[in-house]
């Protein structure tokens, strides 16, 4: 039996700098800077609840759009392979 604890929150976070690669298809696909790309894992239940590594993962869009927010600006709204949508990200800046 597989039992919960809900004390014991996980939290993920994965960043990398890279470029993109617009396909002939639509999709959209996200290729990394190979040393460039992080991941930390904290786990308070774990021996060690704070884990920061490499991270590096060509990903691909298949569906993924960008809209134009009357308050925030533009958004590129991404989704998963089952079509559901990922959290949008915003525009903060015109300057790399």
């Amino acid at each position: 039996m597989v039992r919960s604890r809900p004390t014991c929150i996980v939290g993920v976070v994965q960043w990398q700098h890279g470029t993109y690669t617009l396909n002939s298809n639509g999709s959209i696909t996200l290729n990394p800077f190979a040393p460039d790309g992080r991941q930390q894992v904290q786990d308070m239940c774990a021996a060690k609840s704070n884990i920061i590594q490499q991270f590096n993962q060509t990903t691909l869009f298949a569906n993924w759009n960008i809209y134009q927010d009357t308050t925030r600006g533009y958004k590129l709204q991404l989704y998963r392979f089952d079509g559901a949508p990922l959290s949008p990200m915003y525009q903060v800046s015109t300057t790399p």
